[in-house]
């Protein structure tokens, strides 16, 4: 059971309500791009996982 509950979590399905009635939130994935792209700006370079 607890597999299946991560697994509907991951895949925004326990919030697909509460994210349609918020709109106008960024979603996970528009956020990791905006900060993807503004470390991109700020460094000059895009951050391989090895930096992290």
């Amino acid at each position: 059971m607890t597999q299946s509950i991560l697994i509907k979590a991951f895949r925004g399905e326990l919030t697909a309500e509460w994210r349609a009635e918020n709109p106008e939130l960024i979603s996970g994935e528009k956020f990791e791009v905006e900060c993807h792209s503004v470390i991109i700006d700020t460094l000059g370079s895009p951050i391989e996982e090895d930096d992290i």
